[in-house]
């Protein structure tokens, strides 16, 4: 594992990882389960995201997630790059933010960062 995830990593276990929390009554669930898409590591790995949405806009964003710690660190920045974003801004954010942040383009970092925001494309078509 690459030192800027490693670090994220230690940053949000001290934290108790912010944005890691069910959400009651969002607008959108979405599960991943063991899905290749997210890089998220063997049997038993899943990602929750959970949505809320007012008036085109996605009010609050959190997760549960039993995967590798680079997904957790990718999740956790998904989080909090598109709370309070308009639904079409959520929706066309791009890899480069992620990278930018996590300090890192390696590969399985792209992997999962486009996994994570395909998921996320899925709810907003949701929502729409």
């Amino acid at each position: 594992m690459e030192d800027a995830i490693k670090n994220l990593y230690r940053k949000y276990i001290k934290e108790d990882f912010p944005n890691s929390r069910e959400m009651e009554n969002p607008s959108v669930f979405l599960e991943a389960v063991r899905q290749q898409m997210l890089h998220c590591g063997e049997t038993g790995s899943y990602l929750q995201l959970f949505l809320k949405s007012e008036e085109r806009r996605l009010t609050d964003i959190t997760y549960l997630c039993s995967c590798e710690p680079a997904t957790n660190v990718v999740v956790e920045v998904l989080c909090d790059l598109v709370r309070g974003m308009p639904l079409e801004g959520a929706e066309n954010l791009t890899e480069e933010p992620f990278y930018q942040i996590i300090g890192s383009r390696e590969e399985t970092i792209g992997m999962t960062v486009r996994g994570v925001l395909a998921l996320l494309r899925e709810g907003i078509a949701r929502l729409s």
